[in-house]
């Protein structure tokens, strides 16, 4: 019969059926990272992570069967991640510094910029803290390192603790393909000879060799789009005790080990210069309590540059900038078991009080002098 006249046997519309095997255009891998694209930039907003649940983190996170080995350092599926440095301008931030919404403690400005190393590729010795990071850095928990960045193997995938301490989830790259990072505004790159690189959104590109034995890989150097670079060397116990790069860069670190709940944490206690004649000068040095815990920061001289206190659960209490000034913080436990700030004072009579409502995603600031400020999902 012609198309006018119709044909009683032929019907439109109903299931589909494949005859031939189709090869998806695009990957599954490719498919899982953008879900976990998608995942994270919930977390810039309020209600993105915390409004939904732990639940709905977990949907995505649980794609990777080996999470639950490395959950300790996610503090409650993305806890972590709805205070991240990437959040912060996006959600509101208060002075000395306090992330508004999940109330955590923030510390990464100039006063923790212990020394820069003035070259063709900067190097730049930056302390990052946050109260809800779980694990154990180089200066205890809490703090972090920029090249304390490194891949933790997975099942299916892996995780990478990115230049800001953050923890960011990735499934499995295959070689020769790279996973766009939104968080981090860059690219995950698994190289042919089974090497990683990340590649910001500037000009720098920082190198991770192939997974070790533990399934770990440290960075191993950074370069920047003309060839000056950085490298990374680390001991037995994959400490770093060197960098040497472009500019004559010759850094040195040293470590003290302590004894901290019936085993040996180590931590990190100098740094130095060493110029072309091998003479050391010491560009910082870090001081700890019986606790493990940094209480002091000196630059060139014996004076105190940063001192800190900790609270018996091991958050900052109190910490004092190099002119003296001293700001406190009081915490509260929320219902989610993370501690977060509910009042800050400093020595010159300023402070303010949080209050979390969590209902109706609110948070209210009450400053010392009446006036007040809210945040609204």
């Amino acid at each position: 019969p012609t198309v006018m006249e119709g044909s009683p046997n032929v019907r439109i519309g109903g299931g589909t059926q494949a005859t031939e095997d189709i090869e998806p255009e695009i990957p599954s891998w490719v498919t899982t990272a953008s879900d976990l694209t998608m995942l994270f930039a919930g977390f810039l907003s309020f209600g993105g992570g915390v409004a939904k649940g732990p639940s709905a983190v977990a949907k995505l996170w649980s794609k990777l069967p080996g999470s639950a080995k490395i959950s300790r350092f996610f503090c409650r599926y993305g806890t972590v991640l709805t205070a991240m440095s990437m959040a912060i301008p996006a959600i509101g931030i208060l002075t000395r510094p306090v992330e508004v919404i999940g109330g955590q403690k923030v510390l990464n400005g100039e006063d923790e910029l212990d020394f820069t190393y003035e070259s063709e590729l900067p190097l730049h010795w930056q302390r990052n803290y946050l109260s809800s990071y779980c694990y154990e850095g180089v200066l205890g928990r809490g703090w972090s390192f920029f090249w304390e960045t490194q891949l933790i193997k997975t099942e299916d995938g892996f995780v990478w603790q990115n230049l800001s301490g953050d923890i960011l989830p990735f499934p499995d790259i295959p070689l020769g393909y790279r996973s766009f990072c939104e968080a981090a505004q860059g690219w995950m790159i698994h190289n042919d000879d089974d090497s990683w690189t990340f590649q910001d959104a500037g000009e720098l590109r920082y190198h991770y060799p192939p997974f070790d034995t533990e399934g770990r890989s440290r960075l191993s150097h950074v370069i920047d789009n003309v060839g000056n670079e950085q490298r990374f060397h680390y001991n037995e116990q994959h400490q770093l005790i060197h960098i040497t790069g472009c500019g004559d860069l010759n850094i040195v670190c040293e470590y003290q080990s302590f004894p901290f709940e019936e085993k040996t944490v180590s931590r990190l206690t100098a740094v130095y210069q060493v110029n072309a004649n091998q003479a050391r000068r010491r560009q910082c040095a870090y001081f700890y309590n019986e606790h493990a815990q940094l209480v002091r920061v000196e630059q060139h001289t014996d004076h105190p540059y940063r001192q800190f206190g900790w609270t018996d659960a091991g958050i900052m209490a109190w910490h004092t900038d190099k002119y003296g000034l001293r700001s406190e913080y009081r915490w509260e436990l929320s219902d989610d078991n993370l501690w977060r700030v509910i009042e800050n004072t400093t020595s010159e009579g300023e402070s303010y009080r949080l209050e979390y409502d969590d209902i109706h995603l609110t948070r209210t600031a009450y400053w010392y002098d009446g006036t007040t400020a809210c945040w609204h999902s």
